[in-house]
C-alpha cells in the first residue's frame, strides 16, 4: 500500500485498529492511536496525519505533523484534547478533520494557512479556539466551524477568505475580532 485517498476513512465510527506490515515504509501507526503517512512518494518524512483511532481521548500531535487529512479524527466522540507540539510544522487541517468530535478547545498553530470545509463542523463542546495574530491563516473554509459553541474568535491579518457558513449556527459567538 502506497497512498491512501482522500476520504478513504469517511464515517468510520468503530475502527480502532489498525495494523502495518513492518516492510511498509510509506506508513506508520503510532503508538496505537493514530496513522501517519509521506506527503508524497520521494518524502522520506512521516508528516501527514492520516487517521486516529476512533476510541482516542486525547493527542499530542508531532512537530512534524504539516497536514491533518480530511476525516482523520471525525467522529472520534472520546477525543477531548487535542495539542500540538513546540514549533509545529502543520499547515493545513483537512475537510472534516474534527468534525463531530468533542475536542474542548483547540489552539491553532501559527504555521496553519488553511482551516479546510467543515474541520471542526458539529463539535458541539468546542468552546476555544486561538488562533495567534502572527498565525499565517488565509482561509476558513465552508461551515469550518458551524454547529460549535465557540464564544469568540480573533482572524488574524493575512486571512483573505472567509467562505459561506463558516460559523453557521454558532449559537455562543458573541466576539469576532
Amino acid at each position: 500500500l502506497k497512498e491512501l485517498k482522500e476520504g478513504w476513512c469517511s464515517d468510520l465510527l468503530n475502527l480502532t485498529k489498525i495494523t502495518i506490515s513492518p516492510k511498509n515504509d510509506h506508513f506508520v501507526y503510532k503508538d496505537g492511536k493514530y496513522l501517519i503517512g509521506k506527503s508524497g512518494e520521494n518524502n522520506n518524512e512521516f508528516d501527514i496525519l492520516l487517521f486516529a483511532s476512533r476510541d482516542i481521548n486525547e493527542i499530542v500531535i508531532p512537530s512534524s505533523i504539516k497536514i491533518i487529512s480530511s476525516y482523520a479524527f471525525q467522529n472520534c466522540d472520546k477525543l477531548t484534547k487535542v495539542e500540538f507540539e513546540t514549533n509545529s510544522y502543520l499547515q493545513r487541517i483537512g475537510n472534516n478533520a474534527f468534525s463531530y468530535s468533542n475536542i474542548k478547545e483547540i489552539v491553532i498553530p501559527s504555521k496553519v494557512s488553511k482551516i479546510s470545509t467543515e474541520a471542526f463542523h458539529e463539535c458541539h463542546n468546542l468552546t476555544k479556539v486561538e488562533i495567534f495574530p502572527k498565525s499565517n491563516l488565509q482561509k476558513i473554509g465552508k461551515n469550518a466551524f458551524s454547529y460549535s459553541n465557540i464564544n469568540r474568535i480573533f482572524i488574524p491579518s493575512k486571512v483573505s477568505i472567509i467562505c459561506e457558513e463558516a460559523f453557521y449556527n454558532c449559537a455562543y459567538l458573541s466576539s469576532v475580532e
